[in-house]
């Protein structure tokens, strides 16, 4: 076999490898895929207790979420459920802020500042965790997460007492 055949055989190998790892990224890229709606069709989602007229009248959104997921125990929502459930409920969405006008919309944005605040009363996922600048881990909702992809619930520990914070001398 002469060097022209070995270079001819090893750039058809090449070639073959490189279609293999194209095809294994687009693989991944559809069980990502798979796995994103998994993700938002948690079940029995039919089965969550209705929301009556005004229920969350006169609560802000972080307070009208806390009563829409004790009312809804053991459910993984989706937090663009939990949005137009509190619209529907007429929760307010607090004042406008920049271009969001839009109730759903300003709900949206403080429940998704809000969740990572909130870690003994709600959980939920996906999470993103960072450090302090004291060295503490934390937890925030990605800014660009669609509200379809984050899953709220209601935490083990929201039904603990707070700890009591004695005054400093």
């Amino acid at each position: 076999m002469s060097n022209r055949y070995i270079g001819l055989a090893k750039e058809e190998l090449l070639k073959g490898l490189r279609e293999a790892e194209r095809a294994v990224q687009t693989f991944k890229e559809h069980i990502a895929a798979i796995e994103a709606v998994e993700r938002r069709s948690v079940g029995n989602l039919e089965h969550l207790p209705p929301i009556r007229e005004n229920e969350f009248k006169g609560n802000r959104a972080v307070k009208a979420l806390d009563s829409y997921l004790r009312g809804r125990r053991g459910f993984r929502i989706p937090l663009s459920r939990v949005v137009a459930d509190l619209v529907e409920g007429a929760a307010d969405p607090g004042a406008p802020r920049g271009n969001k006008k839009d109730p759903a919309e300003l709900i949206d944005h403080t429940l998704k500042l809000s969740l990572g605040n909130l870690p003994r009363l709600l959980d939920y996922e996906p999470k993103m965790h960072y450090k302090t600048t004291r060295g503490r881990d934390r937890t925030k909702v990605r800014p660009d997460t669609p509200s379809e992809d984050i899953l709220v619930w209601l935490a083990d520990t929201a039904d603990e007492p707070k700890r009591r914070q004695r005054p400093k001398k």
